[in-house]
C-alpha cells in the first residue's frame, strides 16, 4: 500500500501544502496508484482546506514521481541543482505545483 502525506507547514494565510506519496512495494509500481492518492489528495486539499496551492518536491532521479504529478495536471516550476546531499552525493530537487483554478478532479 503506498504511504501518502499532506503538510501544510505554513500559516493558512499562505493557503498553501506540501504533498508526496511513497509507494515503497514494487508490486503497485506503474499501476496508476500513485496518480490516484495524488489526484485524490489535491482534491481534498481544495474542497475541504481551501487552499490555493498544492506544491511537491522531487528528487532529481524519480522520473516515475515527476511523471505522475505531470500526469494528474502539476507543472514543473523549475529545480535547484545539486541542493541536497543524499548517500554520498549532491543531488538535484524539482518543483512541482497546481493551483486552485487550474485543478481538475
Amino acid at each position: 500500500m503506498p504511504f501518502f502525506s499532506l503538510w501544510t507547514g505554513l500559516p493558512y494565510s499562505y493557503r498553501s501544502c506540501e504533498i508526496g506519496i511513497i509507494i515503497g512495494n514494487p508490486d503497485y509500481w506503474n499501476k496508476g496508484v500513485g496518480a490516484s492518492v495524488v489526484r485524490r489528495l489535491t482534491t481534498l486539499v481544495f474542497t475541504v482546506y481551501h487552499l490555493h496551492r498544492v506544491y511537491a518536491v522531487i528528487q532529481g532521479g524519480n522520473i516515475a514521481s515527476r511523471r505522475c504529478f505531470e500526469k494528474v495536471g502539476f507543472q514543473h516550476e523549475g529545480g535547484l541543482r545539486d541542493t541536497r546531499y543524499v548517500n554520498g552525493e549532491c543531488i538535484d530537487l524539482h518543483y512541482y505545483a497546481v493551483l486552485e483554478q487550474e485543478w481538475t478532479p
